[in-house]
């Protein structure tokens, strides 16, 4: 069981994360406006991130955030 331990516990987390950051750039490429809007209300308390992910709304263009 140990062995399994080492072997099938990272390679169960790594599928979740390969899930995760497929759905995640699904939802980005597919959907970008509610992407970036869910992305910016869920960091309002942290200034650093929230410019950083105007930024990227500015380099994609998106609608939430319009380059100027």
């Amino acid at each position: 069981m140990e062995k399994f331990a080492g072997y099938g516990f990272p390679k169960a987390h790594s599928a979740a994360y390969a899930y995760l950051a497929y759905v995640t750039a699904y939802l980005k490429a597919n959907y970008p406006l509610e992407f970036l809007s869910a992305l910016l209300t869920s960091e309002m308390g942290n200034t650093d991130k929230v410019v950083k992910y105007i930024n990227e709304c500015r380099e994609m263009g998106s609608l939430c955030c319009p380059r100027t």
